[in-house]
Formats: structure tokens, C-alpha cells, sequence
């Protein structure tokens, strides 16, 4: 098995659909991603979800709000530069890497307002699932249950 493969199946405990049950932090982040009032309004108000999936080594990400009539999903590779967006629709440069057990990623906006987003999912136990995102020094820890 290769390096990439083993690092697939160490990280195969966050595959699945996952609804996020507690926040702490979005204030700070909305502020440091200059949110307008109406995107701030809706997504303090909504509820994250996540899916992932896995094919080899290509994996797929379905992230977005559980209000929202769809999800968009992203599909990368580690290592491999990748394009999606954030909650707000702007457009990002990125790139996940496995460390061990978590999944780190690192992405850049591409919009009117640069910004540097880093996303660590620092653990998984069983049916929860900490996610940690920080932009500009601010960051939102979210807690996710397994569906």
C-alpha cells in the first residue's frame, strides 16, 4: 500500500454525511471575511453540513448549509491544487493535506477582499467531529454529529 493510500484509510473516520451541532467563533471570522449583514444574518442563523467521500484517492467534499436548496461539492486530491468557495461565494485556491489522523487544508480567497483560510479537522471520535477554520488570525470551532 502507498504512502497516499495509507494516509486515505487513516482518515477514512470522517467519510460520511455530518450536521453541525455547535459553533463557537463566527462573530470574529464574519468580521475578518468582511460578511455583508445579510450573508452574516444567514449563516449565523443556519446550519453547516458536510459530506465526505472517498474513490481511491480522489475525495469528494459536499459542504454547505442545511437551508439551502444545494449543496456544492468539490472534488481534490492531497497535495493537488484544487478550486471551490467559500460560504459567502468567493472563490478559492486550495489544497488538503493529511497529517497523520487530520485533515488539513490551506486556501486562498480569489476575490475582492485576500484572505488566507486554513481548515483543520483535528478529530474525530466515533460520531463528533471537530472542525477548526481560521481566517486572519480569527477562528470558528465547529462541532459536527455523524447522520
Amino acid at each position: 500500500m502507498d504512502q497516499c493510500s495509507e494516509q486515505s484509510s487513516a482518515l477514512d473516520k470522517v467519510l460520511g454525511k455530518w450536521v453541525e451541532v455547535k459553533r463557537v467563533g463566527f462573530d470574529s471570522v464574519a468580521r475578518a471575511m468582511d460578511l455583508s449583514a445579510e450573508s452574516k444574518a444567514f449563516f449565523e442563523n443556519s446550519t453547516s453540513v458536510l459530506g465526505f467521500a472517498r474513490n481511491g484517492d480522489t475525495w469528494t467534499l459536499q459542504i454547505g448549509s442545511a437551508e439551502a436548496p444545494q449543496i456544492p461539492s468539490y472534488t481534490f486530491r492531497f497535495g493537488q491544487p484544487h478550486y471551490s468557495s467559500n460560504m459567502d461565494g468567493t472563490p478559492l485556491k486550495g489544497m488538503v493535506l493529511p497529517e497523520g489522523d487530520r485533515l488539513v487544508a490551506r486556501y486562498e480567497s480569489i476575490g475582492p477582499k485576500p484572505y488566507v483560510m486554513e481548515v483543520v479537522v483535528p478529530e474525530v471520535h466515533g460520531d463528533s467531529m471537530k472542525c477548526l477554520i481560521t481566517i486572519e488570525g480569527e477562528t470558528i470551532e465547529s462541532t459536527y454529529k455523524r447522520q
